[in-house]
């Protein structure tokens, strides 16, 4: 029996099995107002198979309205290709003339079924779909894609391709119900505790940036009755929060401490992005954390470079925030997986600053487990076309003395014109730390999650490298966990 909605779902950004809370809680609402919803992951599966041919059957009859793809951890949908902008599409499609032959043999499958079926994306990032008629919902659509649905179901087809995000008011009293056939063949999931950041980093492009304190967060009873739920009839007690900024008040954790987790019959544990430098200003709150069940932590300090953290809106000294870590690493966060993401090539970085940083942060000095490196991500409007939210740099990259190089494969790499430092280098930099730190450094944030998904422990994950991981060829872990999870959702 087929559904009227089905959503494909996946998170190519983690090379381990997790699942994301965006997809679940458009099947919520959805449900909610009387639809039939079925969830799909697909991550691992990039060509159209059989497979794929069987998951239509199965799913896609007269009454199916549209299928969808949550893009937001999406890298590919059926070896289709994210990019950043036209002239990155421009190449790969020149030296690929076939590049969208599997994605154009679902959509022809899928019509044999049902050929008034229509196409949807959902998320932040913007696929070159147009083409191939697909609707693009941007951003926080949870309203809007009910209203969209009912229209289909009366036959009217919306003139409008792209649905915007508008402000959904009732947020705080929404929930994310995991059903038995969403075939949850895990041990997290996902649960959002809130939206938005209240802070404005520069280089930062996620929606509700600068939130009012207090604004956005989950009614407390309803997480607590969503924990009790998911314990009750999945045995979840191990969960990654969708939260930019958990720490950003002494209130929330409190009470998230207080009224949720203390009255639970069972203990929970977590991984969520925090700020260090909110604990250094309130330390009796990591005790708090520890007690409400951080199990993994990702924070944000980006840079030790004090001018660059000043010109990013970090104002507190990254040497005061590596004291103090080294301070909660023998104490409250002792067995806690803690893990922070780097940025090289912020405006005030120079090639010998990073290299000082490389120093420090491959020594014993750094007292991460995680430690997570990128290139200096400036996108500008005018050449990346696909970026749905803009970050203060951006849309001001004129000012940091910047200009853009087009490439040879089609992207544009940057480079500061009075300093001998651009992306290439920075990028390369990032990949010689990242295979250095592997060694070392075990996996932390979300692909903790990921390794917890897979049957490991804390302990492990805490006392194994990211190297002892890849050579233990997990794969095959996931290549049994897949089956069992094709088998479990076509047996429904």
């Amino acid at each position: 029996m087929g559904v009227n909605c089905l959503i494909f779902s996946g998170n190519t950004e983690c090379p381990f099995r997790l699942i994301s809370a965006g997809p679940y809680r458009i099947a919520t609402q959805l449900r909610e107002n009387g639809f039939t919803v079925q969830v799909v992951d697909i991550c691992k599966l990039k060509t159209f198979t059989k497979l794929h041919e069987t998951i239509l059957d199965k799913f896609v009859d007269k009454d199916t309205l549209w299928i969808g793809f949550s893009v937001n951890f999406l890298n590919h949908i059926f070896d289709y290709k994210y990019f950043d902008s036209q002239t990155q599409v421009d190449f790969y499609k020149k030296n690929n003339p076939n590049f969208d032959i599997e994605l154009k043999k679902f959509i022809e499958y899928a019509k044999t079924l049902n050929y008034k079926i229509q196409f949807i994306l959902g998320g932040a990032k913007l696929f070159s779909l147009d083409y191939l008629n697909f609707y693009q919902f941007r951003g926080y659509t949870d309203e809007q894609i009910v209203d969209f649905t009912k229209n289909l179901a009366k036959n009217i087809l919306p003139s409008n391709k792209i649905i915007y995000n508008r402000e959904y008011k009732n947020f705080h009293c929404s929930k994310i119900n995991y059903l038995k056939n969403d075939v949850l063949n895990c041990r997290t999931l996902a649960a959002e505790i809130s939206r938005g950041c209240i802070f404005k980093c520069k280089f930062c492009s996620f929606p509700l940036n600068g939130k009012t304190k207090g604004d956005w967060i989950k009614n407390y009873d309803i997480l607590k009755e969503e924990f009790i739920y998911n314990y009750e009839n999945f045995g979840i007690t191990n969960y990654t929060f969708t939260d930019d900024t958990y720490n950003d008040s002494c209130e929330k954790i409190q009470d998230l401490y207080e009224k949720v987790y203390s009255k639970l019959p069972f203990k929970i544990s977590f991984s969520v992005y925090m700020r260090l430098d909110l604990i250094y200003r309130f330390p009796h709150t990591a005790e708090i954390l520890k007690e409400s069940g951080a199990t993994a932590i990702i924070f944000g300090i980006e840079t030790i470079n004090r001018n660059a953290a000043k010109l990013i809106g970090k104002g507190l000294d990254p040497y005061k925030q590596i004291e103090f870590l080294q301070k909660l690493k023998l104490n409250e966060f002792k067995n806690v997986v803690l893990g922070s993401g780097w940025i090289l090539g912020l405006p005030s970085d120079t090639k010998q600053s990073l290299i000082n940083f490389s120093k420090w942060v491959v020594s014993n000095d750094n007292p991460l487990n995680d430690n997570i490196f990128s290139h200096f991500g400036v996108m500008p409007p005018e050449i990346t076309q696909f970026k749905l939210y803009r970050s203060e740099f951006d849309l001001t990259w004129k000012n940091y003395d910047m200009e853009f190089e087009l490439k040879n494969d089609g992207h544009f790499a940057w480079k500061y014109k009075n300093e001998d430092l651009n992306s290439d280098w920075c990028y390369s930099l990032s990949r010689k730390l990242h295979s250095v730190k592997e060694k070392k450094d075990t996996h932390g944030a979300f692909y903790y999650n990921g390794l917890i998904n897979l049957g490991f422990s804390h302990d492990e994950i805490i006392t194994n490298t990211k190297r002892f991981f890849r050579t233990l060829k997990v794969e095959k872990i996931i290549e049994n966990l897949d089956n069992a999870y094709f088998e479990k959702l076509l047996s429904l």
